[in-house]
């Protein structure tokens, strides 16, 4: 079975979402081998306190890690402050040996399948993306952004994310890039391809409150 690491971005402006995602990790029914929660709130909020107390309470069939970083406050954008998370979340997986980045946003809420769904397509792809919604309109996508993303280690050998933001694309200079189409962008001119999936992994709520 492929080693797969759950890696998520946490801050306590999602708190809202928090009881409930957690539910849904430990209802899981492919066993990934860990939860790596990543806190990027400000440090006074003590948010991280309360994630070490509570996570490992509520998902116990998996093991279970949490770190705190401090940004410099001059990154307020939250994908910078993402995007740093997510860097601590490549070296990890590189680190530890682990196959797949299981990238599920902690607002997210996905049935128990999506791990065995998304697995099915590992074979033909490394960056396996499915739409989830809006959450001020349900009815509307969000697309190729890792909301519920699988990325393979091969990938994250080639691409990192820290201060991969911006106007850092040398043939569109004048041109913003976020953080997820900026990997995306990076992996197709690196020769791989990536997949975007509707509709399989249902049902899935984006929460707002």
């Amino acid at each position: 079975m492929p080693r797969i690491l759950i890696g998520v971005p946490v801050h306590i402006s999602k708190d809202y979402a928090l009881d409930r995602w957690l539910k849904s990790v430990s209802e899981l029914s492919y066993k990934a081998e860990e939860l790596f929660l990543v806190d990027n709130s400000p440090s006074e909020t003590k948010y991280y306190e309360k994630l070490k107390a509570l996570v490992p309470q509520v998902v116990k069939n998996i093991k279970v890690s949490i770190i705190h970083i401090d940004i410099d406050e001059k990154y307020t954008d939250p994908e910078e402050r993402v995007s740093f998370a997510r860097e601590e979340i490549r070296k990890k997986v590189l680190n530890e040996g682990f196959d797949w980045w299981f990238s599920w946003e902690c607002d997210t809420i996905a049935p128990p399948d999506v791990l065995d769904k998304l697995l099915k397509f590992g074979d033909d792809f490394k960056l396996i993306h499915h739409t989830s919604p809006l959450r001020q309109e349900p009815t509307m996508s969000f697309e190729n952004t890792f909301g519920i993303s699988l990325v393979h280690r091969d990938l994250l050998i080639k691409y990192g994310f820290l201060y991969q933001w911006g106007r850092v694309d040398p043939f569109m200079p004048k041109c913003y890039h976020g953080a997820d189409s900026w990997f995306n962008r990076r992996v197709l001119r690196g020769g791989d391809a990536f997949t975007e999936i509707t509709g399989l992994v249902k049902p899935v709520a984006h929460l707002d409150k």
